[in-house]
C-alpha cells in the first residue's frame, strides 16, 4: 500500500511540476535571436494617432520617436528607426485637390518632381484605398535624395474613408516587417 501511495504522490508531483512548466513558458516575453531576422521573435507594440485615427503594430525593436511637425498640409506625425532601417509616418491632410482623388493619384501628383524611377500600383491595405510606390534606381536612392528630405525606397499611402486625409508610410532600407506593419494598420473611427 505505501508503494502505491507514494508512486500517485510521485506522479501528481511530476503532473504539477509540467504544468507549472508549461504554464510558465507560455507567459514568457518572445525575445531577439541572436542573427535571427524573423520579424515572429519580437515582441510589438500598437502605435495609435488618437487626432488621426488610426492604429497599427511595429516591432519593438525599433526606436519610436514622436513628432508634431506641421508644414502647410503635411503633417509629420513618428520616426521608427532600427538601425539602417527608418519608417516616417506623415499625414497629408485636407488638401482641396485630393478631395475626390484615389491614393494612386495622390502618389503621381506627390512624386511627379522626383528625380528618381519609381513604379506605382494600387492596392487596398485591410480594405482601405492604397496605393505602393517603389523606387527602381537604389543606388541613386543611396547617394542622393529622392523624396521630400529623405532618401526612401518605398512609400505606402493609405485614404482615410471618412477625412480628406491620407496616412503616409516611408520605408528606408531593408523592411522584413513592412508586410506586418502593413497587415496591422487599421483606422479607428
Amino acid at each position: 500500500m505505501e508503494n502505491k501511495t507514494f508512486i500517485i504522490i510521485v506522479i501528481v508531483a511530476l503532473v504539477g511540476v509540467g504544468g507549472w512548466y508549461l504554464l510558465h513558458q507560455s507567459f514568457k516575453e518572445p525575445t531577439r535571436v541572436a542573427g535571427n531576422t524573423d520579424w515572429e521573435v519580437y515582441h510589438w507594440n500598437v502605435y495609435r494617432s488618437e487626432t488621426y485615427g488610426f492604429e497599427f503594430e511595429f516591432p519593438s525593436a525599433y526606436t519610436f520617436a514622436e513628432q508634431d511637425a506641421e508644414r502647410d498640409f503635411y503633417i509629420k506625425l513618428a520616426t521608427l528607426t532600427r538601425g539602417e532601417n527608418v519608417v516616417s509616418m506623415q499625414v497629408i491632410d485636407n488638401i482641396d485637390v485630393y478631395a475626390k482623388a484615389s491614393p494612386r493619384q495622390v502618389l503621381e501628383r506627390e512624386l511627379h518632381h522626383s528625380p528618381c524611377e519609381y513604379t506605382i500600383e494600387s492596392s487596398t491595405i485591410n480594405g482601405y484605398a492604397a496605393a505602393e510606390a517603389a523606387f527602381s534606381n537604389v543606388e541613386e536612392i543611396l547617394l542622393g535624395v529622392c523624396f521630400g528630405e529623405e532618401s526612401v525606397e518605398e512609400i505606402l499611402l493609405v485614404r482615410d474613408p471618412a477625412q480628406n486625409r491620407f496616412i503616409q508610410f516611408s520605408f528606408k532600407g531593408e523592411h522584413i516587417d513592412k508586410d506586418r506593419i502593413h497587415s496591422t494598420f487599421r483606422f479607428t473611427e
